[in-house]
């Protein structure tokens, strides 16, 4: 699966910023998205437009986003900043692919955090990031659902 992420990250040009807005990490909006949607349904079918290849990325999005979540959580609990590094670095990676601009922030907020290193604020930017990749995944269900119709 990392090595599908891969061959898609070099395949895909992201087609909005990254950037961290204020708006979007405000308090009420790090817990709720503020009722944006998950991700960008629009964006991401005209990126790879075959149903097979987005059931395919979406399956891979279940097995490795959990596995890296789980990374990151062991990480943390060891203060292993590598761990971290690396964990956070492969969500971010994996936001970018599914047009999901609130998480791919939250993402890119953790892996800058674990970069810098910063033990005392790393928590709270994972705990966001994994909220949000929480909510991704539940739109991702219902989306992949859609295909199999053939909606």
């Amino acid at each position: 699966s990392a090595e599908l992420f891969e061959a898609v990250e070099n395949f895909a040009t992201p087609t909005k910023s990254t950037a961290i807005d204020a708006r979007e990490t405000g308090p009420a909006s790090r817990e709720s998205g503020q009722g944006a949607p998950a991700f960008d349904e629009e964006d991401f079918r005209a990126n790879f437009g075959d149903p097979a290849l987005m059931t395919q990325l979406i399956d891979a999005f279940f097995e490795d986003s959990g596995e890296q979540i789980v990374q990151a959580e062991k990480a943390l609990a060891a203060g292993d900043e590598k761990g971290l590094r690396e964990a956070a670095h492969a969500l971010k990676g994996m936001a970018g692919n599914f047009s999901a601009d609130r998480a791919l922030r939250l993402a890119t907020d953790f892996d800058t955090k674990a970069r810098e290193g910063n033990l005392d604020r790393i928590p709270g930017a994972f705990r966001l990031c994994r909220q949000e990749f929480g909510r991704l995944g539940e739109a991702l269900e219902v989306f992949r659902s859609s295909l199999k119709d053939g909606s």
